[in-house]
């Protein structure tokens, strides 16, 4: 279950990180701009292609341990690699189950982690553009 919540939230971040990219670098840019806001999207584009590049070159630290048999014995126990979508999960013996779409999801973690430095911004930048607006 842990697994599905994930890459729905994974889902969410690809799907409001598009807009946020979209906000930030078009919406924002057309109206008041907060101090700084050039320097805060390069900082914001280092910060998510840092943290892209974490995930890509090291997969198995953004995992978490997974039970997959909840009645199942010590055997049962493994990790789950990649957040928030699986790419792959290793066994209690080391034995790793992957397959055709574990490219596919580390290309997405990559993206997702990417993402999320911009929706921060995009909060900032809405809750400034608010500001100016007395809403």
């Amino acid at each position: 279950m842990l697994i599905l919540v994930l890459a729905a939230f994974g889902l969410a971040v690809l799907a409001v990180g598009i807009v946020a990219v979209w906000f930030v670098w078009r919406v924002v840019p057309q109206g008041q701009v907060p101090p700084k806001w050039n320097l805060l999207r390069w900082i914001v584009v280092g910060v998510g292609l840092f943290m892209a590049i974490c995930v890509l070159a090291w997969p198995t630290a953004f995992g978490y341990p997974y039970r997959a048999y909840p009645e199942g014995g010590p055997e049962s126990l493994g990790r789950v690699v990649g957040m928030p979508f699986m790419e792959a999960w290793f066994d209690s013996e080391g034995a790793d189950y992957s397959g055709p779409l574990t490219l596919p999801a580390a290309i997405a973690n990559a993206v997702a982690w990417f993402l999320i430095p911009h929706i921060a911004l995009a909060a900032y930048g809405r809750a400034h553009r608010n500001r100016r607006r007395g809403a």
